[in-house]
């Protein structure tokens, strides 16, 4: 019983896991669970954020509409956009600023969609009371005008506003939310609300008319369950049309998707206009070039038109590209503190550092405070653990105390009484017998007396029968009585014992699972209490090893002194500068003949004296999505590691890396724009003695870029033109296909 209970236990607490408890949840965790669960966890997420902030989304869609119903319409509206963009929202602290946002666009399409509709009612609003008419629209106007200044201020201030005077939280609320102190909350407040009240003021509206911030107002239970299931529906089914609150949120979602494509485009539009230098620079800096043959053939010093005769010789295969140093290995150093922190120091980038050396240190004041409340639920814990096994005990006692002291003693009374029973019962028969006898003798002497019965004899006669009467009730009683006690015994034995010890067991386990539960409350804070100890003790970032300090840039915002900080993200790395390799980048058109192994020489810009070996380390597989704009650029992430002289190199240094790719000897070889391509195959000319030309087909092999290997098609001695194209016919220019230079390296 106790492993049924237990395991019972467990399964309750992981269904409430699972189906989540939204209680103390942050507005982020409960999105996450609304985008990442499904069925009742997403549904409670999703109402915990509906009443957390839907007084406010309704009092501003109220600010702005004067008819409830458009307020509700629009409110849900609110809440349907964030339905859909729920997945795609990054929430660093509280969703009322953003939901206020929304909030406007969704009142001012409802606006307008009204205008339009009373527009066909002219008439009917004509004869309404303009005197209250005049008097809401003066009041609804100062809250529509008073959210729209809202939404104009600086982030930071606005989410205080928003959070403090439309959610009506604390300023101790808003700064946990916001992870900030409270004086900064309460001076951002303060702030907000000045530029507020100027901004009214400019705009001719009483600053004595602020009554907006009022109390929060539950909103009723029926809006929300509405709002939840139109959310369900608006997320799972793509209709057309699903209620005017659909369409409102369809219209925002619109605008939204518009306004996020104009500022793609004019991010574009500067990036292209930025980086337009910068590929030209690419293009003359990285690329493909050719290597120096020791001994190369004469077609690249002969004049324009000329030939040259083909002779045996040696053709070096090179590729060139351009990179940056970077270590081989990185001890990289990443933030292990949940959630957001900030850097409190931070040494400056190139420091060199020793193993083991302070480098940066994270803020944990707000982990101190929280490990101080965790101590104390820590003890609470143990108190807890303490009176649930005091429980245990009285239950295990009062069992034990039920089996061999109640049970016993009311056993023994039982009996006792059974015995009592039986001996009044055997008394009352032997008084019946008694009186018997007695009545037998009298009804004898009477009888032998043989003449009439005196008043005195009929008196006694009388006597002994109602004595007789009396005796044989007695013993009727006494039997009765001794059923009774009987019974009591049998009863206390096959029903009150057993119910009773069951009854006690079963509070025994109760006392059992609640103790084991209160262990469970114990190790959990304990563990939370040594989380928080470790994550105050990962404030201290110390460096690996020995090396020079290299600040993080690919990781998010600057990481500088007062920058805030996420959880795994990198912070510095401690190069390894005893393992130096080359990050370049190899073109599509090449990067099939580059293979790990292969020999490089490297060149690095700041020590333009000396060169480096190496050898090429790892060649990606697929192309670097980050590096090209469009299909046509496609570079792919080629390593090359330093293998001899590394000398004083440090990591973002500039190189050149020549990758040999082959070194061919006793090939034929001639000027690439010696071949000339058409009906899909490759000819060079070839001048006959005569002073005419034969084209001649070939199958070549591989080119460095300014000479190309002849496997088959030529012989040694013979001359190719250099340029043979003015030399084609009609009929054989329209059959050439377009020309392109073979890559370095590139097979034919």
């Amino acid at each position: 019983m106790a492993g049924d209970l237990k395991g019972l236990f467990r399964g309750q607490v992981r269904t409430l896991f699972d189906a989540g408890t939204v209680t103390g949840l942050t507005d982020g965790q409960l999105l996450e669970r609304f985008a990442t669960r499904r069925g009742e966890a997403s549904e409670l997420a999703f109402t915990a954020l509906v009443e957390r902030h839907g007084p406010m989304v309704l009092r501003a869609c109220r600010g702005v509409l004067r008819d409830d119903h458009e307020a509700m319409d629009a409110f849900q509206a609110t809440f349907l956009v964030l339905a859909r963009k729920g997945g795609s929202l990054w929430v660093r602290d509280s969703l009322g600023p953003w939901l206020h946002r929304v909030a406007g666009p969704a009142a001012g399409r409802a606006t307008r969609a009204s205008a339009q509709r009373l527009a066909t009612e002219k008439k009917a609003v004509e004869m309404a009371d303009h005197h209250n008419v005049d008097a809401d629209a003066d009041r609804e106007e100062l809250a529509s005008v008073i959210h729209e200044e809202v939404d104009r201020l600086p982030e930071r201030y606005r989410s205080a506003v928003v959070l403090c005077d439309l959610e009506g939280r604390t300023c101790e609320e808003a700064a946990r939310h916001l992870g900030c102190p409270v004086g900064t909350v309460g001076s951002r407040l303060s702030r907000g609300r000045d530029r507020l009240r100027d901004r009214l003021t400019r705009r001719g509206l009483a600053t004595g008319m602020l009554a907006w911030q009022g109390p929060r107002e539950p909103l009723p239970a029926e809006l929300v369950g509405a709002t939840v299931a139109a959310a369900t529906r608006f997320v799972s089914i793509q209709a057309a049309s699903q209620g005017p609150a659909a369409l409102l949120a369809l219209g925002v979602l619109r605008s939204m998707a518009i306004t996020s494509w104009w500022k793609i485009a004019s991010l574009l539009l500067v990036v292209t206009a930025s980086t337009s230098g910068v590929v030209s620079f690419a293009g003359r800096g990285a690329g493909v070039e050719a290597g120096k043959p020791d001994d190369p053939p004469q077609a690249a010093r002969v004049d324009s038109g000329a030939a040259v005769e083909v002779k045996p010789g040696k053709l070096t295969v090179v590729i060139k590209e351009r990179g940056s140093l970077e270590a081989s290995r990185n001890n990289d150093v990443m933030s292990k503190i949940e959630g957001q922190t900030t850097i409190i120091m931070l040494l400056p980038e190139g420091t060199r550092v020793k193993k083991g050396q302070l480098v940066c240190e994270l803020d944990s004041a707000s982990l101190r405070d929280q490990l101080t409340n965790q101590r104390i639920a820590v003890r609470k814990a143990e108190a807890a653990l303490a009176n649930a096994r005091l429980s245990r005990e009285v239950a295990e006692i009062a069992l034990k105390e039920y089996a061999e002291g109640i049970y016993l003693s009311e056993r023994s009374v039982i009996n006792g009484n059974i015995l009592q029973a039986k001996s009044s019962v055997k008394a009352a028969e032997e008084r019946l017998k008694r009186t018997r006898s007695a009545r037998e003798r009298v009804g004898s002497i009477l009888a032998a007396q043989g003449g009439a019965k005196t008043a005195g004899d009929v008196t006694a006669e009388l006597d002994l029968d109602d004595r007789l009467a009396g005796a044989e009730d007695a013993v009727a009683r006494e039997r009765l009585s001794l059923e009774i006690r009987q019974g009591k015994l049998d009863l206390l034995g096959q029903f009150t014992m057993p119910k009773t010890t069951k009854q006690l067991s079963i509070e025994i386990e109760k006392a059992r699972a609640g103790e084991a539960a209160r262990q469970e409350d114990l190790a959990f804070e304990k563990d939370k209490a040594e989380k928080l100890e470790r994550q105050i003790v990962n404030c201290k970032l110390y460096a690996p090893n020995d090396g020079i300090l290299v600040i993080s840039l690919r990781s998010g915002p600057l990481i500088e002194e007062g920058a805030v900080v996420r959880e795994g993200q990198k912070l510095f790395s401690i190069p390894d500068l005893t393992s130096m390799r080359v990050a370049a980048w190899a073109r599509e058109a090449i990067v099939d003949q580059l293979k790990p192994g292969q020999t490089a020489r490297i060149r690095v810009d700041a020590f333009p004296d000396e060169t480096f070996d190496g050898a090429v380390e790892t060649v990606a597989p697929r192309p670097d999505r980050s590096r090209y704009l469009n299909s046509s650029v496609k570079v792919y992430a080629t390593n090359v590691t330093i293998t001899k002289g590394l000398s004083d190199l440090r990591p973002g240094m500039t190189a050149d890396v020549e990758i040999l790719v082959a070194a061919l000897d006793d090939v034929l070889s001639v000027p690439v724009q010696a071949v000339v391509q058409y009906d899909d195959k490759d000819h060079v000319a070839v001048k006959k003695p005569d002073g005419g030309v034969d084209w001649r087909e070939v199958k070549l092999g591989r080119s460095n870029g300014h000479a190309v290997e002849v496997k088959e098609g030529l012989k040694a001695g013979e001359a190719v033109v250099i340029e043979p194209v003015p030399l084609l016919s009609e009929e054989q220019k329209r059959k050439v296909s377009t020309p392109t230079a073979p890559a370095a390296g590139r097979k034919r």
